[in-house]
């Protein structure tokens, strides 16, 4: 979610020897000093971030992060709501945490600053979101009291109309490349940074052109690529329908068996817009051994092993062919408007073309290993980011409820693997992190 962490003993001491975090809201634009902890109520704060929130996996994802948080007028600082609305912020967390090494012998005077009885004491930051405030409210039962929601540009994207923008380019050329489309949006993302109260800099990064999903060859011969792969949709340009930037991102990510998310970053004032893919490497899972709550289903997500994708003709309801890519379930990427093939009766060159989506890194995307369905409660980790694989370790009970033993009278222990697939991360100083994956 932020800066990346290899270091696994990094984390490990951040959760096991945390002493404390401090929060700050800062505004990039300097319209208003940096919020401290001295103006937010305490634990109020809530993030939520999601790649996908259905009851079964679905690609494409694009959904906006959602910041809620509390600020508190005191007698030195007083908030104006409709002063708030509009501007762009950036939260920022501190953790405080003792070195590994001890101080031996003991180079300061203990208590300092900076020292845990004989230990140096090491910070971390983190930005956990970039945004823009939505609405500012006064507490209806405490004046003093400013309730703040801020969303991420996704949510920007949304309530920006691209019918007209698409049509253009389908009209005068007749087709569009998936690079043509994602330049685009490109363009599009960078105005509405231009366009926020304040900036006056396209500070926001488009970091989705991924050597590895763009430039992947889909057919050595003809040395098609992802990237200028055509989207032949004559079905959609007669008959269009309207469709905003948000969703044609979405359109995009699912046609390559991504998510769009758009990350924090400290640096850029947008985060960035990135491509996520789901972990596979289960050497870099998360693993959890305690939680305050925990549910998994046994039912699994299942993996996919077709794709079933609409064939233009000349009514929007025109006939369906489905690709082949292993054994398993059908993905259904009919109401993808992007995906409407230009139909010559026998599922010919264009379809064909777009078929060899599947027959590369798209299709083993797409035919993911299954994962458990969870929904737990766990101890919040910053670094955590949605797409990330989980283990999540929790004792066995029986059809009572009762914990189950071994032979030797320790109780039965098991591990569900799943991913993070939507996430809520509350409270500041007692950080916890509701992580859901649902399943069908």
């Amino acid at each position: 979610m932020k800066t990346d962490i290899t270091d696994l003993s990094l984390k490990q001491q951040i959760i096991n020897n945390l002493i404390s975090n401090k929060l700050e809201i800062v505004f990039p634009d300097g319209e208003f000093a940096t919020i401290t902890e001295t103006n937010i109520e305490s634990e109020s704060m809530s993030i939520k971030q999601s790649i996908c929130d259905e009851s079964k996996l679905k690609f494409g994802g694009c959904i906006a992060s959602e910041l809620k948080i509390t600020l508190l007028n005191t007698t030195n600082r007083t908030f104006t709501p409709s002063k708030l609305k509009g501007c762009w912020v950036r939260i920022k967390l501190t953790q405080t945490y003792p070195n590994k090494s001890q101080l031996l012998p003991a180079k300061y005077n203990y208590p300092t600053t900076n020292m845990y009885p004989d230990r140096k004491i090491l910070t971390q930051s983190w930005t956990l979101f970039n945004g823009v405030i939505d609405s500012a409210t006064v507490d209806k039962n405490d004046c003093n009291k400013i309730s703040v929601t801020a969303y991420d540009l996704i949510s920007q994207l949304y309530d920006e109309d691209a019918t007209n923008e698409i049509l253009r380019y389908w009209n005068n050329n007749q087709e569009l490349t998936v690079s043509e489309v994602l330049s685009f949006i490109t363009v599009k993302i960078r105005s509405l940074v231009g366009k926020i109260k304040g900036s006056d800099t396209y500070d926001v990064w488009v970091a989705f052109y991924a050597d590895e999903i763009l430039n992947e060859t889909i057919n050595t011969a003809e040395k098609l690529t992802v990237g200028n792969l055509k989207l032949y949709n004559k079905v959609w340009r007669d008959d269009s329908e309207k469709i905003t930037y948000g969703k044609l991102f979405s359109s995009i990510a699912e046609m390559l068996g991504v998510f769009v998310m758009c990350k924090p970053s400290g640096s850029r004032k947008g985060g960035s817009f990135e491509f996520v893919k789901l972990e596979t490497d289960e050497s870099k899972a998360e693993v959890y051994k305690f939680y305050e709550t925990f549910n998994t289903d046994e039912k699994s997500s299942g993996t996919y092993g077709s794709v079933k994708f609409s064939v233009g003709g000349s009514a929007r309801k025109a006939k369906e062919r489905t690709y082949s890519v292993l054994t398993g379930k059908t993905y259904d990427m009919t109401d993808n408007i992007l995906v409407w093939q230009e139909n010559d009766n026998e599922g010919g060159a264009w379809i064909h073309k777009f078929e060899n989506l599947f027959k590369g890194d798209t299709g083993k995307r797409i035919h993911h290993k299954s994962y458990m369905p969870i929904e737990a409660t766990l101890d919040g980790r910053v670094w955590v980011e949605p797409g990330d694989m989980v283990k999540v370790k929790y004792y066995v009970t029986d059809a009572d409820g009762n914990y189950a033993y071994n032979a030797d009278g320790t109780p039965q222990t098991a591990t569900v693997t799943s991913y993070v697939l939507s996430r809520e991360l509350t409270g500041i100083q007692a950080l916890t992190d509701k992580i859901t994956a649902k399943g069908e």
